[in-house]
């Protein structure tokens, strides 16, 4: 017995109720439960629409679909993460390699033939900038958005990138290390390097992930 559109709204202001906030998930379980309450009906036709819905609900379990709103969540998470990583080594191959060495000779040269320049001035005129570029980007991907989605929510970025750089910071900014690295034109070049191509991948990924989800989900975008 197919569920019927009056029921499939039931369905998805039942998932609501159950403080499900993000559009996408909404989507899937909506699917989910309708599936499972049509093949339970089209065996026992006479049970009630609302009790086999309680019934598919308490399948979750006691936290209802929190552990499944988690799990999905994890998965996206480190998809995500995948799909930014499989950037970012693309700069390591023919042909974004060519734009990898191209960022690195430049700042390799800045750094070597202005060494009058305090370092801090050259990366901070690097980093600020491509900071605020990430903010406004995913700002603006946000502001596109109607109802929030769980792929739009768990971001690698500040891991990804932020969190390697903070990671090199506690290499670097030792006693023993910091008068070699902090003044070597190799290095500080790399830094910068790394940094480009790991915004650059970023913004690719998410750019990739926002135009995809637009597709499956426009009703939770505005229109254009």
């Amino acid at each position: 017995m197919a569920v019927n559109q009056k029921q499939i709204e039931e369905i998805e202001a039942f998932v609501k109720s159950k403080y499900v906030e993000y559009y996408d998930i909404q989507v899937e379980l909506v699917d989910h439960l309708a599936s499972a309450i049509e093949t339970e009906l089209e065996q026992f036709p006479n049970q009630d629409f609302e009790k086999v819905l309680l019934s598919k609900y308490k399948a979750f379990g006691i936290f209802g679909f929190s552990d499944f709103v988690e799990e999905r969540a994890m998965a996206v998470y480190s998809d995500s993460r995948k799909k930014y990583w499989k950037q970012f080594f693309a700069f390591f191959k023919i042909p974004k390699f060519v734009y990898t060495a191209l960022i690195y000779v430049l700042f390799y040269l800045l750094f070597t033939f202005y060494p009058s320049i305090h370092p801090v001035v050259i990366l901070g005129s690097v980093f600020i900038p491509l900071g605020l570029y990430t903010l406004i980007f995913f700002q603006k991907m946000k502001k596109d958005l109607t109802h929030k989605l769980v792929q739009k929510t768990y971001q690698p970025f500040w891991i990804s990138i932020s969190g390697s750089f903070l990671n090199l910071n506690n290499i670097v900014f030792n006693d023993k290390n910091k008068e070699y690295f902090w003044y070597q034109p190799w290095f500080l070049a790399a830094i910068v390097t790394f940094f480009i191509i790991g915004v650059w991948a970023e913004s690719t990924t998410h750019k990739n992930i926002h135009v995809n989800l637009r597709s499956q989900y426009p009703e939770a975008f505005k229109t254009t």
